[in-house]
């Protein structure tokens, strides 16, 4: 799951730093395919899953006011 805590407006959940990465956004693509291929996903997923929320943060979140993604 990705934590888009940045762009919510109600209240957050507790961050684990065990359990999260803060990520520049023009890092975001790079990072979540190393991630995604330690886990194993097909190739197909590979591409869809870090195309799909680079759109969402891209659309939805000021890249200026928030360079990073948690």
């Amino acid at each position: 799951m990705i934590w888009w805590g940045a762009i919510r407006k109600d209240p957050s959940i507790p961050v684990n730093p065990l359990f999260s990465a803060c990520v520049r956004r023009s890092e975001l693509q790079p990072f979540l395919l190393r991630v995604l291929q330690k886990l194993g996903l097909r190739e197909k997923e590979l591409k869809a899953f870090p195309h799909y929320w680079d759109e969402v943060f891209n659309t939805v979140s000021n890249a200026e006011i928030n360079p990073y993604l948690l």
